[in-house]
C-alpha cells in the first residue's frame, strides 16, 4: 500500500533538483541556515530529510548532519549525492 512517497520520489527528485524549489531557497533556507549560524551547532538530525538537500547545506555550512527518511528511494538518493 505504501503512503504515497514510494510512488512520487522520483517526482520530487526531479522537481528539487540540487537546490530545492523557489520557497526553499529563497524563503526556508535563508531563515534555517541563519538559525544555524547563530548557534554553534555540531550536529543536527534532519527528520524527513527527503533527498538530502538540506543536510548538504549544513554540511557545507560546517554541521555533522544525519538525515532519516521513510522512503528509501530518498535515502538512496541522499547518499549518492
Amino acid at each position: 500500500m505504501g503512503n504515497g512517497w514510494d510512488r512520487s520520489a522520483q517526482a520530487w527528485i526531479d522537481s528539487m533538483g540540487e537546490r530545492g524549489d523557489w520557497a526553499r531557497e529563497h524563503v526556508l533556507d535563508p531563515v534555517m541556515l541563519g538559525r544555524v549560524g547563530r548557534g554553534r551547532f555540531e550536529r543536527a538530525l534532519d527528520v524527513g530529510c527527503g533527498e538530502g538537500r538540506f543536510c548538504r547545506m549544513l554540511k557545507a555550512a560546517g554541521v555533522n548532519a544525519t538525515g532519516i527518511d521513510p522512503t528509501l528511494q530518498l535515502l538512496e538518493t541522499a547518499k549518492r549525492r
